[in-house]
């Protein structure tokens, strides 16, 4: 789309016009510029009045070669549209000295080097304070560029509270269109840079690192069957214990005593080759002393060594 014969990434929303003498319009664009920055509003209006010619059939036309082009924020034309409806409903003290302007020399649109454009509201005729309000007051709506003589529009009462509806609800349209643009951009995640990259095997820079293990809370589930070690557990290399040995206690008489001393005898007498089990010292009783061996092997003890 072109404005001021440029051309540019501006899209058309949408347009209204409003014919009379001269043409004035309204239109709604949107800039799709991917680059554009953060401070610049995507949905803006443009503010035009083209002046009208007399037709070769005796027709009206508008010259577009001659418009006066401003662009103007979105909230500018709503209080374009509070304006003129305070003219029109009598309340034009309430606008002070309300205009919009444009600085050609710092718009990208502005059509001219050094020239400021500027739009007004107006009554009209203009009231006289030493003359009676018009019976029929009017709406003026007018352009001018530097020192021009202003050119516009003029509607009756009725035809201005249109036109400033008309202006509010467009500009209502593109606050709302451009606060959803905010929004989407502003729903974007931020573009994420892996810091933690690595070299691969063959030495190319991997643009990611791997992905992290999963964490189990949990102690690792294996098929190996586990069992609980007894706390005191066997020895190593423990001699078996001979459970052959028989243990026993003998009634401590004369018979039993007189028998262990000659058994003692001969197992001393066959080295202790024969296989017999000597019985162990009786618990609590007394026992017969140890015997040294003689020549008198087989002689009995002395009778003061055997207790009565």
């Amino acid at each position: 789309m072109a404005y001021n014969n440029q051309q540019s990434s501006l899209q058309n929303v949408c347009s209204y016009s409003f014919t009379a003498q001269n043409l004035f319009s309204v239109s709604l664009v949107k800039d799709t510029d991917p680059n554009l920055p953060s401070y610049k509003r995507a949905f803006f209006c443009f503010l035009t009045l083209a002046p009208g010619e007399a037709g070769n059939n005796g027709g009206r036309t508008y010259n577009f070669s001659n418009k006066i082009n401003m662009k103007q924020d979105l909230h500018q034309v709503l209080s374009l549209a509070h304006a003129v409806r305070n003219v029109a409903a009598g309340r034009a003290h309430l606008n002070g000295k309300f205009s919009l302007f444009v600085d050609t020399s710092k718009s990208s649109y502005g059509g001219g080097a050094g020239m400021v454009k500027q739009v007004f509201v107006n009554p009209f005729p203009k009231p006289n304070p030493q003359q009676p309000p018009a019976a029929d007051p009017k709406v003026s709506l007018g352009f001018r560029i530097g020192k021009e003589q202003p050119k516009g529009m003029i509607w009756s009462v009725p035809e201005a509270l249109a036109v400033a509806d008309i202006l509010e609800g467009i500009s209502k349209k593109g606050i709302q269109l451009d606060m959803n643009h905010s929004m989407q951009i502003g729903a974007q995640p931020p573009a994420q840079t892996n810091q933690n990259s690595y070299k691969s095997n063959n030495g190319y820079q991997q643009s990611s690192a791997p992905p992290p293990q999963e964490q189990r809370t949990g102690p690792p589930k294996t098929n190996q069957q586990t069992y609980q070690q007894p706390a005191n557990p066997p020895p190593q290399n423990q001699q078996p214990v001979n459970t052959n040995q028989q243990s026993y206690q003998q009634p401590n008489t004369v018979d039993n005593i007189v028998n262990n001393f000659q058994d003692g005898l001969n197992d001393a007498n066959n080295g202790g080759g024969s296989g017999a089990t000597k019985a162990p010292p009786m618990q609590g009783h007394a026992t017969a002393p140890p015997m040294t061996q003689n020549n008198n092997m087989n002689q009995p003890p002395p009778n003061d060594d055997i207790p009565f």
